[in-house]
């Protein structure tokens, strides 16, 4: 049993880190019901908690919404099966803007991954559960803690020997310093509007050596380094259209909508800055938002509908709920 469930991990870790998503997921998938049929709830439970996290990078928030759930109501489980569930629901409960119970949900995970040895926090938990505090700080406009959130789950990932492991650490924490500049901005606060870029600085020069130490690099480093890019140029003022639309071809490249929206929302916003032709911010800003209405990402779908109307263009208006 061990063997099989070893080779279906290979197998998917291998598809993931090619940026094969949707192979990996078909991997997870198949390991779920071939060691769930054998008999092994350890495996299986693992495999279907992988394939939703999968199901949500790809789109396909129904799926992964019906894969939560049914793991889920399968409690008691392992406890780091359900922390591991917990977390990375967490990541589609904050894209989809429903975060009432999401402060319970992260305390009772913490308490969970905090009983793990040192070396498991380090190498999974603690990376983990800052990624999920990053995002939910970020979504509440706290972005100083969602800033220390991201690099504490970076320092533990280095403390593992494994500092590229979790890349979208690095984005998190770019977009949170970049939002931080420009609130501080909007309220002139001189002393935070020239911290936050030195920190965003520092972060992206750590991307930047660890992208040019991989060899060869992985293929959602390599996105997030462009993403990284462009929050850089959000944090100067000077928002390059340019680099978002190259971070939005290189998320829609791997089947991510969810990060190819985010740049494409940015690439909007941008091209709206720079007065560039109505017509051309328009075509980014309503594709954005009929992939946003599709998934089902209400905050984000907000941001483009603001951005939209500052910019004095007409969005279509949904023509049904959400089908992922």
């Amino acid at each position: 049993m061990d063997g099989l469930g070893l080779a279906c991990k290979l197998l998917l870790e291998l598809n993931e880190s090619a940026g094969r998503l949707n192979d990996a997921l078909a991997a997870a998938l198949d390991g779920a019901q071939a060691t769930r049929r054998l008999g092994s709830p350890r495996w299986s439970n693992g495999f279907q908690g992988i394939a939703a996290n999968f199901a949500f990078r790809l789109g396909r928030w129904k799926e992964a919404d019906r894969l939560f759930r049914a793991l889920l109501e399968r409690r008691p489980l392992p406890p780091f099966v359900e922390a591991y569930a917990q977390l990375e629901r967490a990541r589609l409960d904050i894209a989809r803007g429903d975060v009432a119970d999401m402060r319970r949900r992260l305390q009772e995970a913490e308490e969970l991954v905090r009983k793990a040895s040192r070396a498991d926090f380090d190498e999974v938990w603690g990376p983990m559960l800052a990624h999920a505090q990053a995002a939910f700080a970020l979504s509440e406009g706290s972005y100083v803690e969602a800033f220390e959130a991201a690099t504490e789950g970076l320092a533990a990932k280095i403390r593992a020997g494994d500092p590229a492991g979790r890349p979208e650490l690095f984005a998190l924490g770019m977009a949170a310093a970049a939002a931080r500049v420009e609130r501080a901005r909007a309220h002139h606060a001189t002393a935070e509007a020239e911290a936050a870029p030195r920190d965003g600085a520092a972060l992206l020069a750590r991307l930047e050596a660890l992208a040019n130490g991989a060899a060869p690099a992985r293929p959602e480093l390599a996105a997030v380094l462009v993403q990284c890019r462009g929050e850089q140029t959000r944090l100067h003022g000077q928002a390059d259209p340019a680099l978002w639309a190259a971070a939005a071809a290189r998320w829609d490249a791997l089947s991510q909508p969810y990060a190819t929206t985010y740049a494409r929302f940015r690439e909007a916003e941008a091209l709206l800055a720079s007065r560039a032709l109505r017509a051309q911010v328009a075509a980014v800003l309503r594709a954005a938002h009929a992939v946003a209405v599709r998934l089902g990402a209400a905050p984000l779908q907000r941001e483009l509908e603001r951005l939209a109307q500052r910019g004095r263009i007409r969005l279509p208006a949904p023509a049904r709920p959400a089908q992922e």
